[in-house]
C-alpha cells in the first residue's frame, strides 16, 4: 500500500499533531528529487524553524526522530540527509 498526498500548505502532513512530520513536509518539499538528499544547511534550517516557530534544538530533535523512524538517514557529507527510498517516493 501506497500514501500519495501533496506537499503545498494544506498537507496532511501539517494538519497532523505531530511536529516531526511537519518537519518531513518541508525536508520533502526541499529535498532533490534526483538524490533523495536534504541540506539541512542555514537556510533550509532558518525557514523550517520560522514556519514551525520552534528553536535549532527542537528542529534537531525532530530531526533525530526523523532519523530513529528510518525516514531520514545521515550521509557521508555533513548536514546532508538522504531520504528512505523504500519509505519514501518523489
Amino acid at each position: 500500500a501506497t500514501l500519495s498526498f501533496e506537499l503545498n500548505n494544506s498537507s496532511i502532513l501539517l494538519k497532523l499533531n505531530s511536529s516531526p512530520l511537519k518537519v518531513l513536509h518541508y525536508v520533502l518539499r526541499d529535498a532533490n528529487p534526483n538524490d533523495y538528499c536534504w541540506h539541512s544547511d542555514k537556510t533550509n534550517r532558518e525557514s523550517i524553524m520560522s514556519k514551525l516557530e520552534i528553536s535549532r534544538s527542537t528542529l534537531e530533535g525532530h530531526l533525530k526522530i526523523l532519523k530513529e523512524l528510518e525516514l531520514l538517514s545521515v550521509t557521508e557529507v555533513r548536514g546532508k540527509f538522504r531520504l528512505n527510498k523504500r519509505l519514501i517516493t518523489l
